[in-house]
Order: C-alpha cells, then sequence, then structure tokens
C-alpha cells in the first residue's frame, strides 16, 4: 500500500515549462499544478477529517441527553443504533480518513514533491551562465536550491490540513452552536473576527522577518562553506581569526534578525491565548445561563464546551502552522532571486549542431569588456590554422583566460565574432560548441566522485579532489579533457583547450614560470594596458616587449601530458579521436628578459606597446 502512493508522482520527471515565471504567485502555482490531483486528494481528505472530529463533542452531548432522558436499564435496549453509529464513526470511519489523509501527504507528497522542486530547480539554475556562479556564493545557492522545495510544499500542505481544518470545524461549531440557540453562536464569531484581525495585522511583518532571517540564514551559510572550500588557503596563511571574525560577523546578523522574528512569535502567543481564553469563558458562561432560562437542553451545554476547548486546542495549532507558513514564505521569496531569474546565456532558436571538420579558428575583431567602458580584449583579430599550436602571453589580468572562456561562450562578445570551420559560435548550441572543447586547468577542479566518474567528465576523491596530490588532479584531468568536457572552474593560470577534428593547432594559455611548451609555433602577446591588435611576428619583438624567452617557451608538453599512463588509457578507451587544437596563457614575470632564450616566436594579438617600438596589426 504504501508503494502504491509513493509511485503516485515521480520526482525527476522533465517539466512541462523549465524557466520557473518570477511572480511570486505564479511561481507557487508553477509547482503546485505539478501535483495538483494529490493535493486536491488532501483537500477532501482533511474536510472529511474535520467534519469527523466536530460529531466527536456532539455525540458528547448525545450521550448526555440520553443519560438524563431514559432509565439505565433502558438506555441500551432503546438507544442501542445511536450508540451503535457512534462507534462505528469512531473506530472505522475517523481512523480510515485519518490514514488516508496520512498516506496522500506522507507517502505521496512529502518526498516526491519536495525532490521534484528541488531536482527542476537545480535542473534550471545549473544551466545559467558562468558568470551567474561567479557573483554569488556556492553555498547560498545551493541552499536555496534545497530549501525552496521543502518550504513549498510545507505551505500547501499546511493550507490544507490546519488552516482548511479550523474553518471546517470552526464552522460546523459555529452551525451546531447557533442550531441550539443563536446567542450561544456568538463567542465564536467574535472569535473568528478577532482571530483573522490579529492575523492580518501580525503575519505580514512576520512574513517580512521571516524573509529576512532566510536571507541571513543563506549568507551565513556561504560564508561557511567559503570557509570549507578554500580551507588549504586559510590554513596556509593562518587566516583563523579573520575566518572567525568573517563567520562570526554573520552569525550576529543572522541572530539579530531571528531575534526580531522570535519577538513576533512570542506576541502573536500571547494575543492568541488571550483570544482563546475569552471565547471559552464565554461559551461556557452563555451554555450556563441559556441552560438557567431552560432554552437549552442540558446536553448542549455538554456539547458547547467540548466544541470551545477544542477549537482553543486547533487555534494554537494552526496559529503555528500559520507562522511557519509565513516563515516558509520568506524562505520563497529568498530562493526565488536565485531560481526565478532568467539564464542570460542562451542559444537561439535556430541554433545549430557545431560539426568540426579541419578544427580552423578565427577571432575576428573581438571586443569584449564585461560591460565596462574600457575593455578588456579590443579589436582582437587572430586565426588558429589547423594543425597550429600557440601561446597566449601577457601580464596578469591582461585577458588570456578571457580570450579562452570567448571561446568557450561563457560570455557573449560585445563586438566582432568568433568563428570556427566558417561557423560563427554565436550560431551553434553552447553544448555542441563545448563538447568540441576540452579544458585542463592549472588549479585542477575535480568532483567529489569516483575516479572513474571524474575521468568520464569507485573510491571518492574528495571534494574538489582534496584526496589526491595537485599531480594526481592534473593526470585525471589531462585524462579527462580530449572527451571534450569544458571545465568551468578554468579562471586564470594554465589553461589547455583542444579542439576535436583531423590536424592540430594548439593554443595554450599559462604564466611565465618556464612550464610551458618549446615546441609552440606562435605565443600572442596580451597587455590590457593598450587597445588594438599588434604583431610581434616579426625577427626577435619579445625583445622590444621585455618578454622572457623561457616565458614564451615552456619546459613540458602537452601532447607529452597526455602521453602519461593515464593519457595512454584514455587514448585507448577513445581511439579515432583526434587532438585539432590547443590553447595555453603565459604570464608575464618582473624580470625582462633574461630567460627569453628558447622562444620561437610571439604574435601581440591585443596590443603590448614595446618600450621603443609601436604595435602593428596581425
Amino acid at each position: 500500500m504504501f508503494s502504491l502512493f509513493e509511485r503516485l508522482l515521480k520526482p525527476t520527471d522533465p517539466p512541462e515549462q523549465a524557466e520557473p515565471p518570477p511572480g511570486f504567485t505564479a511561481f507557487f502555482w508553477h509547482f503546485a499544478r505539478q501535483a495538483k490531483g494529490l493535493f486536491a486528494a488532501l483537500f477532501a481528505a482533511g474536510l472529511v477529517v474535520a467534519l469527523l472530529d466536530s460529531t466527536i463533542p456532539v455525540f458528547m452531548g448525545r450521550i448526555v441527553t440520553l443519560i438524563t432522558a431514559s432509565p439505565p436499564d433502558e438506555l441500551f435496549a432503546k438507544f442501542w443504533p445511536h450508540l451503535f453509529g457512534m462507534a462505528l464513526v469512531l473506530l472505522v470511519a475517523r481512523p480510515i480518513a485519518l490514514t488516508a489523509q496520512n498516506l496522500i501527504a506522507n507517502q505521496a507528497i512529502s518526498a516526491n514533491v519536495s525532490n521534484r522542486i528541488r531536482w527542476q530547480n537545480h535542473w534550471y539554475v545549473v544551466r545559467q551562465s558562468w558568470a551567474f556562479f561567479q557573483n554569488d556564493f556556492a553555498g547560498r545557492i545551493a541552499n536555496r536550491v534545497m530549501q525552496t522545495g521543502p518550504a513549498i510544499r510545507e505551505t500547501l500542505v499546511a493550507l490544507l490540513t490546519s488552516v482548511w481544518y479550523i474553518l471546517v470545524y470552526g464552522t460546523s461549531a459555529f452551525i451546531l452552536l447557533a442550531s441550539a440557540d443563536p446567542v450561544l453562536a456568538l463567542p465564536i464569531a467574535l472569535w473568528f473576527l478577532g482571530y483573522l484581525l490579529m492575523l492580518r495585522v501580525l503575519v505580514p511583518s512576520m512574513r517580512d522577518r521571516s524573509k529576512d532571517v532566510s536571507e541571513g540564514r543563506s549568507l551565513l551559510t556561504g560564508r561557511i562553506v567559503d570557509s570549507y572550500t578554500n580551507i588549504l588557503t586559510v590554513k596556509l596563511f593562518a587566516r583563523a581569526r579573520e575566518e572567525d571574525a568573517y563567520v562570526r560577523d554573520a552569525i550576529d546578523h543572522h541572530t539579530k534578525l531571528f531575534y526580531r522574528s522570535l519577538r513576533l512569535n512570542t506576541l502573536f502567543g500571547f494575543c492568541l491565548s488571550s483570544l482563546n481564553a475569552t471565547m471559552v469563558t464565554g461559551t461556557g458562561a452563555l451554555a450556563l445561563v441559556l441552560w438557567t432560562q431552560g432554552k437549552v437542553e442540558v446536553g448542549t451545554v455538554a456539547m458547547a464546551l467540548p466544541l470551545a476547548w477544542q477549537i482553543v486546542n486547533i487555534a494554537g495549532w494552526v496559529a503555528w502552522q500559520i507562522t511557519s507558513i509565513f516563515e516558509n514564505v520568506g524562505v520563497i521569496q529568498e530562493g526565488m532571486m536565485t531560481i526565478a531569474r532568467p539564464i542570460t546565456l542562451t542559444d537561439r532558436p535556430d541554433a545549430a549542431t557545431l560539426k568540426v571538420t579541419r578544427g580552423e579558428i578565427r577571432f575576428e575583431d573581438v571586443r569584449f569588456g564585461y560591460g565596462r567602458e574600457s575593455g578588456v580584449i579590443d579589436g582582437l583579430t587572430l586565426t588558429v590554422r589547423s594543425g597550429e599550436k600557440i601561446g597566449l602571453i601577457g601580464r596578469s589580468g591582461a585577458g588570456k583566460s578571457t580570450v579562452v572562456n570567448l571561446l568557450l561562450r561563457f560570455f557573449d562578445l560585445e563586438g566582432g565574432r568568433i568563428v570556427i570551420d566558417g561557423e560563427d559560435i554565436a550560431a551553434v548550441t553552447q553544448e555542441s560548441l563545448r563538447a568540441q572543447i576540452s579544458v585542463v586547468t592549472q588549479d585542477t577542479s575535480l568532483l567529489h566522485r569516483s575516479i572513474r566518474d571524474n575521468i568520464r567528465y569507485a573510491a571518492q576523491v574528495g571534494e574538489r579532489g582534496v584526496k589526491l596530490s595537485g599531480g594526481q588532479r592534473q593526470r585525471i584531468a589531462i585524462a579527462r579533457d580530449p572527451q571534450g568536457r569544458a571545465d568551468p572552474g578554468a579562471r586564470r593560470g594554465h589553461l589547455g583547450a583542444r579542439q576535436r577534428g583531423r590536424g592540430r593547432d594548439p593554443i595554450e594559455p599559462g604564466h611565465a614560470d618556464g612550464r610551458q611548451d618549446r615546441d609552440r609555433h606562435r605565443a600572442p602577446a596580451l597587455d590590457h594596458r593598450t587597445h588594438g591588435p599588434a604583431d610581434r611576428a616579426r625577427a626577435r619583438p619579445h625583445r622590444r616587449a621585455g618578454l622572457p624567452r623561457r616565458a614564451v617557451a615552456a619546459r613540458r608538453s602537452l601532447r607529452r601530458a597526455v602521453a602519461t599512463p593515464v593519457g595512454r588509457l584514455h587514448r585507448r578507451r577513445h581511439a579515432g579521436r583526434r587532438v585539432s587544437g590547443v590553447i595555453g596563457c603565459v604570464g608575464l614575470g618582473d624580470r625582462g628578459g633574461r630567460d627569453d632564450r628558447t622562444a620561437s616566436k610571439t604574435v601581440g594579438i591585443s596590443g603590448i606597446k614595446p618600450a621603443g617600438g609601436r604595435s602593428s596589426p596581425i
């Protein structure tokens, strides 16, 4: 029976509409409608449970009336059908209704709806651009993705169980008491008005403060995760005190916000308890007065008091449920700040699949500056022919990695275009583009999965590969990269990008520490201090530009690196797939030209002005 209800909704089914709408109501309904049948069933079950519960005080009043109206020896003989019906409701009907309600809420809704929302949120967020993740804490993004699902589910379940319950039960109690005497229903009517007024005044403030608490919690989570993720840096630089202060500030901020929220909760509880006491006292007093006047039977008094007391008990439960609802509303609103944002880097509607035949890459008058007026890349024109290997040289921040990121289309160009085998990369799908390019970073990022899983994208390597040495991480990354899976962790440093095709045309970016390849064909130079293309292909241009030769060359070939044992294993597994291009960057040091004896050729591609010379286009 459990599995029957558990199979009613599959959490990982694809969504009908991938992008969540931005408005709160539309966002909420976007997920709720996917399980509207289950929530309708929960609504019906809640109605039945509330109606059955409202009969219990009636039964109590009826029993008191029967006891006072008949001799003891005639009670069962005359009224056994009434007593049997009451027992049937209490022993059979009510347990069945409660069980059905629990099966729907727990087995069908709880895990399935929460994880479906989590799955769809992750599915959408993970397709955001690289810049989206650079501008926020990974921990905060994950926290919002994980918490929004349960918040939506808990809100709906609370509305359809507690709030719906008190509405049905309270209405039934009002009708029952009014049928005995309209005056007897007056305390319940006034209680409902006071209850609604209290919700109207206090709940909006509770919602806003709950949202602030949720944002503070996400900030705290993000800071803690940031410290854990970069724990090696924290340890190496002995920054424990600074990290303590960094997290302590977030905890203090969250604590203050939590205090503000809890104050309203306490005030809400005080107002509710006062309201409940007034209603019970008023109902009991009126029932006794009416009985003394002969207007109601003793059974009505016996019914009225349990009805009022049950409303008091329900009201306390519902009050905290309503508090939870608005706390969850704050969580949902905070989650929407991440989840309901449109994807800025999208494929064109008519985007085609990139087909690489030769592996030739052309940068045509490319301009890009991260939206700033002073661009990082200005007027870059460069052709990487099939079978050619080049390196990009420039000072830190000159735009070496940016060139590679533009080739991977992590950002849209602000001018010009990039063409691979005659196809504009803006006109093809991002997935097919990155499937043809492989990336190896200096600071290799590995998933907390098995080595086999890391080579393909079962001992765990730890989060970001912390259980492996730097060399082991590099070998796994090198074995992984010919599969054509771009590493989104690439930002700076040594980065190799290879396109599959017939020839080999490497371009490799990295810093000038003598670790790059000796047999590079060309080494274009990048410098963010000037704009416009500059050609250094003439005789010994590196001396005029002050570029160290050994910085331009490198001692370790990426081709040799692929020939490591892991690389040989990978090539055996992927026979027939050939590398057609490598992009690499070399950073400029401050030692002038003392180590520049091995450079064969340099070509400026973003405009370094050599001392005493001038820039010229490629």
